[in-house]
């Protein structure tokens, strides 16, 4: 018996060896890691924030989609994107603010000028919590209503509401000096 161990045990050593040496090399999956082009449009930014709006839904730190019964600032906006075509939004507004300085145009400053906001641009605050970094709170600008007023979509606390009365919700945007105002910028990849 130990005569046929051995020969089983050299017999697989063979067919191991035989095996790698004609292993042909694996082509990497770069799905997970390639960036195909963003579906996202303003138009549909803006068409899914109306629909988002009327679900009425509280803010509720740390929530991220309706299903957590409310979101906070960035999971607002990190769903709204995700539904609407983006792709890879971050988490936390500081990350968001992060991923626009290094992918897209940035302006900062405390000023707020609708002429040069554009409709999908990400505007970032600081100082509306201790967050540990100097960006705590972010929102989209949806673009100037019929009557004049400018929108822009995301969570805010509990005691302040919407257009619909829910606190993720279009709220309006006033224009001037913003003192905890960071900057604002484009959503990477969303098409005008």
């Amino acid at each position: 018996m130990k005569r046929w161990g051995w020969i089983a045990v050299l017999a697989l050593a063979v067919v191991v060896v035989s095996c790698a040496s004609s292993r042909r090399e694996a082509v990497p999956d770069r799905s997970a890691t390639s960036s195909s082009p963003s579906t996202a449009s303003v138009g549909k930014i803006q068409q899914n924030a109306r629909k988002i709006s009327r679900l009425r839904l509280p803010y509720v730190f740390g929530g991220s989609k309706p299903e957590d019964g409310g979101m906070d600032c960035s999971g607002s906006i990190q769903y709204l994107l995700s539904k609407s075509g983006v792709q890879n939004v971050p988490r936390t507004s500081f990350a968001q603010y992060e991923w626009v300085k290094k992918n897209s145009r940035l302006r900062r400053g405390r000023e707020i000028q609708a002429s040069k906001l554009e409709q999908g641009d990400l505007i970032f605050w600081g100082g509306t919590y201790d967050s540990g970094h100097k960006v705590s709170h972010v929102m989209i600008y949806l673009g100037e209503a019929p009557d004049g007023k400018l929108h822009m979509f995301g969570a805010r606390s509990k005691r302040l509401r919407g257009l619909n009365g829910g606190g993720v919700d279009i709220h309006e945007l006033r224009t001037g000096d913003h003192q905890n105002l960071i900057g604002y910028g484009r959503v990477p990849g969303v098409r005008k």
